[in-house]
């Protein structure tokens, strides 16, 4: 569902998890907004294993619409 390079918004949905027939047995949500940088290619994901790579915006300091100078 999403790829490297998207934009994510908290609570999209971001990847199925299928079982080895197909059936769904989980959709993922995007915990935060995020860009996607990667994601696992596996046949088999168990329990706690990553599948994805983000990049979450560091806002703490910020005010909307302002960028933040470079260093």
């Amino acid at each position: 569902m999403a790829k490297p390079g998207d934009i994510v918004k908290k609570g999209q949905r971001i990847a199925r998890n299928v079982n080895a027939f197909g059936k769904l047995q989980e959709t993922i949500t995007a915990l935060e907004d995020a860009i996607v940088l990667g994601h696992a290619d596996f046949s088999a994901a168990f329990p706690g294993m990553p599948i994805m790579a983000f990049g979450v915006p560091d806002t703490k300091d910020q005010q909307p619409g302002v960028k933040k100078a470079a260093s």
